[in-house]
């Protein structure tokens, strides 16, 4: 009796353990992943000049504008089409464990208290920053603070990198000058600009044979110096 009392708690405790591994994989399948190009990326297609940061003031008093500006030079003999991002970011790097500082949010990675593309979604135009959605930004991890998800410096739909004056993606025959431009809106605990991250697609040639999204033709982070008046 006593044996197949044992072999039935057994059983259950195996379907028990069988449950919820198979419950932790499905959860696991349902985290968004994605391969965030670690280092910068250069292409042959073309080459990225004279990019600049210029400091000003909202016109109506409400914050402060970051703008970019750079000049794009065709290196082949074809016109090329581009998806174009400039994404402004105020960062802190997260202490780790050896830290003699208690760890923030995020320890090991990097935290984003600002946070502004450039193009920007319309619905977050004009918004203060708790208020912004940044949707095509948004990942799900399995470890968000936010329900909407985590921001990534990585759009998941790069088709909508357009050109404002056309409503489709950059021309680059020759030569195109770009522009682009960011307001940090005053509020609590306000922070301004420390990074710029400067993404450019090959809307030719945007996914693979799988339809899995190809890395950018270019990416360069660039430091925010300067004084501002």
């Amino acid at each position: 009796m006593k044996k197949i009392v044992f072999s039935i708690f057994m059983f259950l405790v195996s379907v028990a353990i069988f449950a919820q591994n198979t419950q932790n994989t499905a959860g696991n399948q349902t985290d968004e992943t994605i391969n965030l190009p670690s280092q910068s990326l250069r292409t042959h297609l073309f080459d990225v000049e004279k990019f600049s940061i210029m400091f000003g003031y909202e016109h109506r008093g409400f914050g402060e504008v970051l703008t970019t500006e750079f000049n794009l030079k065709n290196k082949t003999d074809d016109e090329l089409e581009l998806y174009i991002y400039a994404i402004a970011t105020y960062e802190i790097e997260d202490f780790n464990k050896s830290s003699f500082t208690m760890p923030r949010h995020g320890e090991g990675g990097v935290t984003i208290t600002n946070f502004v593309p450039y193009p920007i979604a319309a619905e977050d135009n004009d918004k203060p920053y708790s208020k912004m959605k940044h949707a095509n930004f948004r990942y799900k991890t399995g470890k968000d603070s936010d329900a909407l998800g985590t921001l990534q410096k990585f759009p998941r739909d790069p088709k909508l990198g357009i050109d404002p004056t056309t409503g489709g993606p950059y021309k680059l025959k020759d030569s195109l000058f770009v522009k682009t431009r960011h307001v940090s809106k005053y509020r609590k605990n306000y922070v301004f600009f420390n990074h710029v991250t400067l993404l450019i697609f090959d809307a030719k040639n945007l996914t693979d044979d799988k339809g899995k999204l190809n890395p950018p033709l270019f990416r360069q982070v660039y430091r925010v110096e300067g004084k501002r008046k």
